[in-house]
């Protein structure tokens, strides 16, 4: 157990409790995940309690569009549940003669994970309004669902409005909200695509570990398939260099990052498991689709408004580096692909 808790570098609780309670130091919070010091102007960040609601990002995302009509798109794909239209935006530079890789973007799936919607709209304001970003919509596509899960996030509560996942749905479809985002990401035909998320640092499985009980330390972590019909090219190439170069512009930041990793308890023990290949989730649906795909779990579920900024940081800066590094590979992504389109042609299914 000692060697499984110093490969995940888990906090343990006895540490934790130690720095609450010694005058001396810092608390645990500021210790080990320090905000940054950005101004962030996004909906939430404009007021002192909550998060951003759907009537506050619309009146945040019409003015951007209307100042950046040459580079922005805002179209609706489909109803939530409660009747509010689901926004698409579509970033890129017409102007651009370079063929354009085509990168998705969804965030708010569960609607009590606001650092993926928050983080994904400061990226949309800094790609219209900073010329040093802006410039990588010569090479890319990107198309963007800020807040997929509408009437969940309204309330903060996970599931749609009937109760259901929607990041458990997207091969039974049974919600309205699947279905239309579903046939948005099959409209856009995405070559590279991420689904931002928070996870849960507190967990009951970690209970029985140290004194106090632990805390995952991680600001981020990744998953991406390991669904063997997704050709090992693609499963290698979204590894390298997509998540290698965020894990490093992250750290540079001083984030911690790892691949993602749940825990359980099995007959007294805590079991940890990585990794995934369920296609009712979008780290495998997405991949299967023969694109590069990851979700990307922030750590946030629970924490209410403490370490939003950071949160919502280490959303903008690994969308960043993913479409950063689409952009450097825009020569190759496209053979790639071919390659693992070619390579699962010639391979048998597997059950």
């Amino acid at each position: 157990m000692k060697n499984l808790i110093v490969l995940f570098l888990i906090l343990s609780g006895t540490v934790c409790s130690a720095q609450l309670f010694n005058p001396q130091s810092k608390d645990i919070t500021s210790e080990y995940f320090p905000d940054f010091e950005t101004d962030i102007h996004t909906p939430a960040f404009r007021k002192k309690r909550g998060f951003t609601t759907y009537s506050e990002m619309m009146s945040f995302l019409e003015p951007l569009v209307r100042q950046h009509q040459k580079l922005t798109e805002l179209s609706y794909i489909g109803k939530s549940q409660k009747g509010l239209s689901i926004p698409q935006l579509v970033l890129t530079n017409p102007e651009s003669s370079q063929a354009k890789i085509k990168v998705w973007i969804q965030a708010g799936i569960h609607g009590n994970e606001p650092a993926s919607t928050e983080g994904v709209l400061y990226l949309i304001q800094r790609l219209l309004e900073d010329e040093s970003y802006r410039v990588l919509l010569d090479k890319l596509e990107i198309g963007i669902i800020p807040m997929a899960n509408i009437d969940g996030f309204n309330k903060q509560l996970r599931h749609a409005a009937n109760g259901l996942d929607l990041n458990r749905d997207q091969t039974k479809l049974v919600a309205p909200e699947s279905v239309a985002l579903k046939q948005a990401f099959t409209n856009f035909g995405a070559e590279v695509a991420l689904d931002f998320h928070e996870f849960r640092p507190f967990r009951r499985d970690y209970l029985q570990m140290g004194t106090f009980g632990l805390t995952n330390a991680y600001d981020v972590m990744f998953l991406y398939t390991g669904n063997l019909n997704v050709s090992d090219t693609l499963r290698a190439y979204t590894r390298t260099p997509f998540v290698n170069n965020a894990e490093k512009l992250l750290k540079d930041n001083g984030l911690r990052t790892h691949a993602y990793f749940t825990a359980a308890d099995h007959q007294g023990y805590t079991v940890f498991n990585q990794g995934s290949v369920n296609a009712r989730s979008s780290a495998t649906s997405y991949a299967l689709s023969n694109c590069v795909s990851t979700l990307v779990e922030v750590r946030g579920i629970g924490l209410g408004r403490t370490s939003f900024k950071r949160r919502t940081m280490t959303t903008f800066l690994t969308a960043l580096s993913y479409i950063q590094t689409a952009a450097a590979e825009s020569g190759s992504i496209k053979k790639v692909l071919q390659k693992s389109l070619e390579q699962l042609n010639n391979a048998k299914a597997v059950i």
